[in-house]
């Protein structure tokens, strides 16, 4: 719906969530950029948050639509969530 606002005038600019998920490899514990590689995360969130990335693209392109994606990769605080690339 936003978006939809946005390219009626209603909005100037969108930010949102994404994650380290969108990245191929986000399990392994290596550091990422925002330069490396995206495509086929290895789960459905992952995908989704990619698929908002691209979106917001897109919409930049037709529109003109700016937007800001925040990729957030550890939000469970200081002892994290078991499992993430962080705390493995």
């Amino acid at each position: 719906r936003e978006r939809e606002d946005m390219k009626a005038g209603m909005m100037e600019a969108l930010s949102f969530g994404s994650s380290y998920e969108v990245y191929n490899n986000a399990q392994d514990s290596s550091p990422h950029e925002e330069t490396d590689a995206l495509g086929a995360p290895m789960s459905l969130y992952g995908t989704s948050k990619l698929l908002n990335e691209i979106t917001a693209a897109t919409y930049f392109n037709m529109y003109g639509i700016s937007s800001v994606g925040l990729r957030f990769f550890e939000v469970y605080g200081p002892w994290g969530q078991a499992g993430t690339a962080i705390n493995d």
